[in-house]
């Protein structure tokens, strides 16, 4: 059975997470670590749109006018004689039952921007496309293919276009495959307010802008996305953040992609992240995740390099500097608070940055970690709590064993690895009192 809600809100569930950094590739990355970043619920987006599958005419022919002044309900809109009337600011749901099937609507709008957005169901094998068209003014019977959008497989398509006033029809083709369980979602947004810098729905039309940046905007409709890109020359950091100018209404949600198109993690208005990333170009996505009538209000969308330290002088990491037959190392029992001072690449003291420590135990090879901020002279005091070791080595001091590992100790900022006074450290894990 199919339902049809009208009205313009529009809800999205969205997930918060707290500030976070992790170094992505501007090509790929994995599963792992989208979980590790923002938050791994984006999927692969098809950058290239300009496919053309070449199954839709350029003009059709209509036996009768369209009505307006009849709402009419079609079970047999297969077909443009039985189009479906709708209006702007819906969202209909319906199914493609059969191969090459087609679901047919038609409704009227003023003149502004039009945006069209389809969500087909996750199913396998299955790939749906929508356009398009614009009955013809003379009134003669036609109606002219005017935009469309025809990814592959299961990605949402999208079309933005400014248009005249006029009676249009929109088409759900079925291109391959069929889900007669599950519905599509079709959106039809209008506007007749919105930014300068409209059309910039998809990655093909978004705005080039230049590390760091400030871009202010306005979504100005439930389906309208935003997009911006920038290119980044070296691996670095860099921070984002999308910022609610005083709407009342919009809750607003950034998005990152990789130069191919791939989904990075998103975020929440009002909630940083510095996220290091590697040569290339990036896309950021901004939408509305909750929309309610509201498109005068700005969104800003920032992005600046975050400046990270070279490398460490660490002063101290544990309860004694021993040689236990390995080298003389920092041994951490349980916890230790490490001190030292970071240093930019021309061996300046480097104030206010990230120094993130990284210890990776025998137990289950863990890796625990612990971070801090330099303050105003590069320093540092950072407390790392690992535990108790395994035990795999044993030294004996005239008094006692000790049992203890001897593990990595590694250095970030900004989630860049860094140079190191120490690589090594003894990780105790128990002693025994010799008999006597």
């Amino acid at each position: 059975m199919r339902k049809r809600f009208f009205g313009a809100m529009m809800v999205v569930s969205m997930m918060f997470f707290g500030m976070t950094c992790l170094t992505v590739n501007a090509e790929e990355t994995g599963a792992e670590s989208q979980e590790e970043l923002l938050t791994d619920g984006i999927g692969s987006i098809v950058v290239d749109e300009a496919s053309d599958k070449g199954v839709m005419p350029e003009i059709i022919d209509v036996e009768a006018t369209p009505n307006l002044d009849i709402v009419t309900y079609s079970v047999d809109n297969t077909d443009i004689d039985h189009a479906e009337l709708i209006s702007v600011n819906s969202m209909s749901f319906d199914m493609i039952a059969e191969q090459n099937q087609q679901r047919w609507y038609y409704f009227w709008s003023e003149a502004g921007k039009l945006t069209i957005d389809l969500t087909t169901p996750e199913s396998e094998n299955v790939d749906y496309d929508v356009y398009l068209y614009r009955y013809s003014d003379d009134d003669d019977g036609t109606v002219n293919y005017i935009n469309g959008s025809q990814k592959n497989g299961t990605s949402n398509e999208h079309i933005a276009m400014m248009v005249n006033s006029g009676v249009y029809f929109v088409v759900v083709n079925g291109y391959s495959g069929y889900d007669a369980e599950h519905s599509f979602r079709l959106g039809i947004g209008y506007s007749n307010t919105y930014d300068s810098a409209e059309i910039d729905d998809d990655f093909s039309s978004a705005k080039v802008v230049s590390v760091p940046f400030n871009v202010t905007g306005t979504i100005d409709n439930a389906y309208d996305n935003d997009y911006i890109k920038f290119t980044v020359t070296e691996t670095g950091a860099v921070k984002l953040l999308v910022s609610d100018n005083n709407s009342s209404n919009n809750d607003y949600r950034m998005e990152l992609y990789n130069g191919s198109g791939k989904g990075l993690g998103y975020l929440p208005e009002g909630r940083a992240a510095s996220v290091s990333l590697t040569a290339g170009n990036y896309y950021v996505r901004v939408l509305a995740s909750t929309y309610a009538d509201d498109n005068t209000s700005t969104y800003t969308l920032s992005g600046s390099f975050v400046k990270s330290a070279a490398s460490v002088v660490v002063t101290k990491a544990g309860d004694a500097f021993i040689d236990y037959g390995q080298g003389k190392f920092w041994r951490i029992d349980g916890s230790a608070v490490v001190t030292g001072t970071a240093y930019d690449a021309n061996g300046n003291p480097m104030p206010n940055t990230n120094i993130e420590i990284r210890v990776e135990t025998v137990k289950n090879n863990a890796i625990i970690s612990a971070s801090g901020t330099t303050d105003s002279n590069g320093n540092f005091s950072i407390k790392l709590v690992i535990g108790n070791g395994v035990g795999e080595f044993e030294y004996d001091s005239g008094v006692s064993y000790h049992h203890y590992d001897v593990v990595p100790i590694t250095f970030y900022s900004n989630n860049v690895p860094i140079k190191s006074n120490i690589s090594r450290i003894y990780h105790f894990a128990y002693q025994i009192m010799h008999e006597f």
